[in-house]
């Protein structure tokens, strides 16, 4: 793959990251999905979680959608279930401790998806 194309593709997905990582993450979902601060709620902070990598996800499919690209499926599960496995450890103060390291995690995700041609 060449370095331009490589580039371009990381700086469009990482767009796409921090508008469904920050854009579309409501304040609801960014306090309820940690169990640190959703002490005694009525909701469980897992379910919350999955809503807010749905949404996330979600971001993904229809901006593929709507700009005719071709992505695999399977990225699409790959970006799911990455971002469960940081946003969860990073709820719960597990390993990922910083926004810095939870982002930097988000972006090297899509690396590999791009380099495959996945995206």
């Amino acid at each position: 793959m060449d370095l331009n194309l490589l580039l371009s593709s990381l700086l469009t997905w990482s767009a796409v990251h921090f508008l469904g990582d920050f854009a579309f993450q409501s304040a609801w979902m960014a306090i309820m999905k940690s169990p640190l601060q959703n002490d005694g709620k009525d909701v469980d902070p897992n379910e919350v979680l999955l809503y807010h990598c749905l949404t996330y996800t979600g971001t993904y499919i229809v901006f593929a959608k709507a700009f005719g690209m071709s992505v695999d499926p399977l990225a699409f599960l790959v970006i799911f279930l990455a971002h469960v496995v940081v946003d969860w450890h990073k709820a719960r103060k597990r390993y990922i401790t910083t926004i810095w390291l939870d982002q930097t995690l988000h972006t090297l995700t899509l690396v590999p998806l791009i380099l495959l041609s996945w995206m």
